[in-house]
């Protein structure tokens, strides 16, 4: 499909264009989800930043989203094999099975923070404070509202970060993200799975849609517990797909 003024990518760059700092990111948009059909399952993940170094800066909007297309780094190729065990896991649950999960078409891959950030300060999610993340909190629930109203809402979402966390389940919350995304149902999945996981339902057009929200473990990090194979080995997470409703 052209880029064009209306088409999903020109619609979101519009969003990341607000931001006063002139170094944003575009994230990676998967054919998937610029024309969206009932058999694909489409996934979104969240980084937290993506950091540039002093002799790479001044950055370009489109590195972000090639990166994602050409796995270049190991953050990005991480993230890439995260997404595609958790969906290979989803589209066998009942609610789910018949949907198909390609990459990277199936993808939309953005951070939290919209902007490049100096890899003096960007290297370590612990350098990042409350603020770099609140300053983007409306152009996230505006790209979550945008989705929703072309009918390419994912099916999973991703957060790759505990920082990001709250902004991203509130966005769903009924008492926090407002009317936009017509939330009906918002579950959240404890057992041996806590403040991993949320089952929600949204209608579009008169039809309910079913979305999982997951927070896993930063692809750099050590250990299995957080990965996407620590989770579909949880209890809690076979329990949750087998609970969503039928789409």
């Amino acid at each position: 499909m052209p880029d064009t003024a209306d088409s999903l990518p020109s619609r979101v760059a519009d969003i990341y264009e607000r931001h006063p700092h002139q170094h944003h990111i575009l994230p990676y948009i998967g054919d998937a989800l610029v024309t969206p059909t009932d058999d694909d399952l489409r996934v979104l993940t969240v980084g937290i930043n993506s950091c540039v170094s002093e002799k790479d800066w001044p950055p370009k909007p489109e590195w972000h989203r090639d990166w994602i297309e050409d796995r270049t780094y190991p953050f990005q190729r991480g993230v890439l094999d995260e997404a595609a065990v958790l969906a290979q896991a989803v589209v066998q649950a009942p609610s789910f099975r018949g949907k198909r999960y390609e990459e990277p078409r199936c993808i939309y891959a953005t951070n939290a923070v919209k902007i490049y950030v100096p890899e003096t300060r960007g290297k370590r999610a612990a350098n990042l404070n409350d603020r770099d993340l609140a300053a983007h909190e409306k152009q996230w629930r505006d790209e979550l509202a945008l989705l929703a109203e072309v009918g390419a809402m994912p099916h999973v979402v991703i957060v790759f970060s505990r920082v990001h966390w709250p902004y991203a389940w509130q966005a769903f919350h009924p008492k926090h993200g407002g009317p936009a995304l017509a939330v009906t149902r918002f579950v959240p999945v404890t057992g041996d799975a806590p403040h991993r996981m949320n089952r929600i339902t949204l209608k579009h057009e008169g039809r309910e849609h079913a979305l999982l929200l997951v927070r896993l473990r930063h692809p750099a990090g050590r250990g299995k517990v957080g990965t996407a194979n620590w989770l579909c080995e949880r209890a809690a997470f076979r329990q949750a797909l087998r609970s969503a409703i039928e789409v």
